[in-house]
């Protein structure tokens, strides 16, 4: 299986390791606006795992170009702070993109959702997996989790 995932953070590091070690085939694909330090830290990481890494400011390839290249059984978009613009994207592999989001959807959309759940003394934290759409976490959900 061939899985991608799209973020400009360091916290996907327990999703690449945990795929890589159940012999996935996993990419990444780490955006220009990572900084220096971090892109360095998870390129040693991906390189220690076997996992190929694509920095987008070392390259001339986009994330687009990317994501409608390659042939991913599943994309999974995580700790990545831009909207994805779906329409650059090809209908057949739209299917399957995924949001990896830190906190129970509807209830907790947009950005900080971690905070926005302690704040509101919520009981428990969550964390749902959706489909990627044209609106930020409207997506329908295919997974989620509390803790």
């Amino acid at each position: 299986m061939r899985v991608g995932i799209v973020s400009n953070s360091d916290v996907i590091i327990p999703l690449t390791y945990t795929l890589a070690v159940q012999k996935l085939q996993v990419y990444v694909f780490i955006d220009k606006s990572i900084n220096a330090e971090k892109g360095l830290m998870l390129q040693a990481f991906s390189k220690q795992l076997g996992v190929d890494m694509l920095l987008e400011n070392e390259s001339s390839i986009s994330l687009y170009e990317w994501i409608n290249r390659e042939t991913f059984d599943a994309v999974f978009v995580m700790g990545y702070a831009s909207l994805i613009n779906l329409s650059e994207i090809s209908k057949s592999v739209q299917q399957r993109l995924f949001n990896i989001h830190f906190g129970p959807l509807p209830a907790y959309k947009g950005p900080s959702p971690v905070f926005w759940q302690l704040k509101h003394g919520a009981e428990t934290l969550g964390v749902s997996i959706h489909r990627l759409t044209k609106k930020l976490d409207e997506g329908a959900v295919v997974w989620r989790k509390s803790y």
